[in-house]
Formats: C-alpha cells, structure tokens, sequence
C-alpha cells in the first residue's frame, strides 16, 4: 500500500494516474473478495460502487488525484480492520445434524477451531456432530432453547447392515468430550447403542445461551 502511496507524487498524466488509481483498488478488491464475512452478492455490489465512483471523480475532476488516493488509501485500512473484526465474530451453526464419520467430524471441527468462529448449536446435533464440545473451545459454543444434544457409542456396519458397537472407537470418542458432559454421559449410562440426549436447564447449565446474528452459516 505504501508504495502505491509513494508512486502518487509521480504520477503527470492522465494514463499514470488510470494504472496507479486501478493498482490501489486492486487492493481493496482483494480484501473485499479475500474474506467470507462479506457475501458475493455484497462483494460485488460494493467493489463496483468504489471502482466508478473513485474513476469518476477524477475523469470529471469534482475531487483532485491526491484526495481521491487518499480517500482510497483510507478505505483500504478501514476494509482490513472491517474484515478482521468481522473474522472474529463470524459464527457456524448448527441445526439439525445427525452426524456421520467420527474422522469427517474430527476434520471439519479442527478447521472450526482453527478459524476461530464461534459456534451457535441452534437444534439438534447428534452422534459425531457432539465432537464440537470436545474440538471447539468451550468459550467459543453457545447454545440456544433448541439446541439438544444425542450421544451413543461408536458403531461399524456389520453384516446385513447390522450396527455392531466399536469399543475402541468408543472409548476414544468418550475422551474427546470436556469433563463435565462425560461426567454428564457417565451418570446417565455412558455411551452405549441407547441415543441418550442432553438439552434444557442440564445444557444451559454447562454452556451460555447465545442469540442468532446475520453472520452465521450452517453446518
């Protein structure tokens, strides 16, 4: 950004300042179009809005070449501080999960964690949907009145399509989970071929209530 900056001072002529003017809203369309926080639809609507109005303005002269870089320069900071404030405040949510492959889960909630998203449990999250308690940062889950939990032992498809209970993947499921829900999991049978569901004052006891914002995307 500085040296688009910098190479303001040079520019003398009207094609100079086109390619030096188009170079700093390349920027800010990167960061525009860098982070999910900003829908396409949004992106688009707003990086066409900046590209004409900032050509405009300097083709009819109603704004002099330095005020309009400095104005983009501005803009760029005010995009990237928008951007990682919104990164943190971006939320996941779940609704109606049943879950699936302990693996599959182990990786998506890995890559949740690692983005820093807070994760809003709005319905039912079941089987290795649960893994989130145990990979998400217990400060980063809230649950909402909906939100109900299920949780049974690890199985393997047998023959004829039987489920057939995996004590090893059990016993590893039932680790990854934080200490108060397998305290919860253990006085209520522990994980067994049984769904057993945990939700109301017993969930809201264990994790705050959280309330559904406009940057959420459901998982």
């Amino acid at each position: 950004m500085f040296e688009i900056v910098k190479a303001r001072a040079a520019v003398g002529d009207k094609q100079t300042t086109a390619r030096v003017l188009r170079k700093l809203l390349s920027r800010v369309q990167g960061v525009v179009f860098a982070h999910p926080i900003y829908s396409r639809h949004k992106q688009y609507t707003f990086w066409t809005a900046v590209k004409l109005a900032s050509l405009e303005m300097v083709r009819t002269g109603s704004l002099g070449v330095g005020m309009v870089m400095k104005c983009l320069t501005a803009l760029l900071a005010a995009v990237i501080l928008l951007a990682a404030a919104g990164a943190s405040d971006a939320a996941v949510r779940i609704a109606q999960d049943r879950g699936g492959q302990i693996g599959t889960y182990v990786n998506k909630y890995q890559g949740v964690r690692s983005s820093g998203e807070r994760v809003i449990v709005d319905g039912f999250c079941a089987s290795a949907c649960t893994i989130v308690l145990g990979s998400v940062p217990h400060d980063k889950i809230c649950v909402t009145s909906r939100a109900r939990f299920g949780f049974h032992a690890a199985w393997d498809s047998g023959s004829r399509g039987r489920e057939i209970t995996n004590p090893e993947a059990t016993q590893a499921l039932y680790f990854m989970y934080p200490f108060e829900v397998r305290r919860w999991i253990d006085q209520h049978g522990g994980l067994t071929a049984h769904m057993i569901f945990l939700s109301g004052r017993e969930l809201a006891a264990m994790y705050r209530p959280c309330y559904l914002d406009s940057q959420i995307s459901s998982h």
